[in-house]
């Protein structure tokens, strides 16, 4: 048991902007959990705590060793009890560290890259077997891989002790909580696939493994391909195939989403639909967030790459998203139509006529749509959206559509 662990958020988190406006980096999704959650799972005895950009204060060490575990970072077991700073390649995985030996600064989140320049210079290099997600096509690409090794987490620990006759006589491979719903006409294969408490799945769906099914989602009619995670609350329908939903989102009606990754109280109308594949069969290129009026193109490496779709964005009926498309938060885009690859947060309109979101507006619309889950808006998530949209304008993201 660990007395003092802090899961950290580094300057790495501007990458995985406009995703985590409203967010830490490590409540992103990959796999069958966030990156805090599975951190939790390998230290379910210690008390967690976290520093991000959402933090206000800083972190003033005492004379005590102190675990730091990078937000960014997928671990399956816990790191050594060594004071030493933990790497996988360049990337730091975290850092174990007393300020006894030498004089430690107040930490600031995000932790900033010079600290841990200076740390690899006094601390222990020490190398550990994890996952550091740079990108957010990294989230995608990672998914299914880190299904298997999720479930083979839980097996260890809670889904084993606890699996019943019915759960044996199924597969080992399929994990269904008993306060689940699968109707008849349903088809499970392949695996492992987990369908968390009170899920309801209805026919005709098709589940193919490895795939996660959060708690309290719908899957309605649906063909959910391999290396998919549906997070809690969502309603799914049409097909999905290697991408990643987060917390109360809905697609329940037809069209594909392939190779993406979808924000949390997203909403995408019925036969939105994402390409996933140039047909030049090219790598394709993501355009960054825009910082102080600039982005760049980044080559993914990655011949299939669709979209990345931050918080509270809703699409019409039709909508079409083009290989490699960034939507920022509280975008609400209709018109029925093929959309730009970059569309800013805080925009609303049809392809050629997007205009700057009312942000009052845009804050009654999430109070009701997070009302209807029973979900309230409270004061500083409110905060958060209106920090978002300051940072939006004062950067100029909107400058250019």
């Amino acid at each position: 048991m660990k007395d003092k662990i802090y899961i950290y958020e580094d300057e790495g988190y501007r990458n995985f902007l406009p995703l985590v406006y409203l967010r830490p980096v490590f409540d992103l999704y990959c796999g069958m959990f966030t990156f805090k959650e599975r951190i939790q799972k390998l230290y379910p005895d210690s008390k967690i705590q976290t520093l991000s950009r959402f933090d206000s204060q800083t972190l003033k060490l005492l004379n005590s060793q102190t675990l730091f575990i990078n937000g960014r970072a997928i671990l399956h077991s816990p790191l050594p009890d060594d004071e030493g700073i933990f790497t996988t390649g360049d990337e730091v995985v975290g850092f174990q560290i007393s300020d006894s030996r030498f004089q430690i600064p107040d930490l600031e989140p995000p932790i900033k890259t010079e600290f841990l320049d200076f740390l690899k210079k006094k601390l222990k290099k020490i190398e550990v077997e994890a996952t550091v997600i740079k990108y957010p096509w990294d989230l995608i690409e990672e998914n299914e891989s880190i299904i298997v090794k999720d479930f083979e987490l839980l097996s260890q620990s809670e889904i084993a002790p606890t699996r019943s006759k019915k759960q044996e006589a199924r597969s080992k491979n399929i994990w269904i909580s008993e306060s689940a719903k699968i109707e008849e006409g349903v088809f499970l294969y392949g695996g492992p696939i987990y369908i968390g408490d009170k899920a309801h799945i209805k026919p005709p769906t098709i589940i193919e493994g490895p795939c996660f099914i959060g708690d309290g989602a719908i899957i309605d009619g649906a063909k959910i391909r391999p290396g998919t995670t549906i997070g809690r609350v969502c309603r799914i329908g049409g097909e999905v195939e290697t991408s990643i939903f987060s917390d109360y989102s809905n697609k329940h009606h037809e069209g594909f989403v392939g190779h993406s990754f979808i924000g949390e109280w997203v909403n995408l109308g019925a036969l939105t639909t994402t390409s996933d594949l140039k047909n030049t069969y090219g790598t394709v290129k993501v355009q960054s967030e825009k910082r102080e009026g600039k982005s760049e193109q980044i080559d993914t490496g990655h011949l299939k790459v669709g979209s990345f779709i931050g918080d509270h964005t809703k699409t019409g009926i039709g909508i079409l998203l083009n290989t490699g498309c960034v939507i920022g938060c509280f975008a609400n885009i209709y018109g029925g139509s093929l959309m730009p690859k970059y569309i800013p947060s805080f925009t609303w309109g049809a392809k050629n006529e997007l205009t700057e979101y009312n942000l009052e507006k845009a804050i009654e619309v999430a109070k009701k749509v997070m009302a209807r889950r029973k979900v309230k808006l409270t004061k500083d998530y409110e905060q958060r959206i209106r920090k978002a949209f300051k940072l939006v304008r004062e950067k100029k993201f909107l400058e250019k559509i």
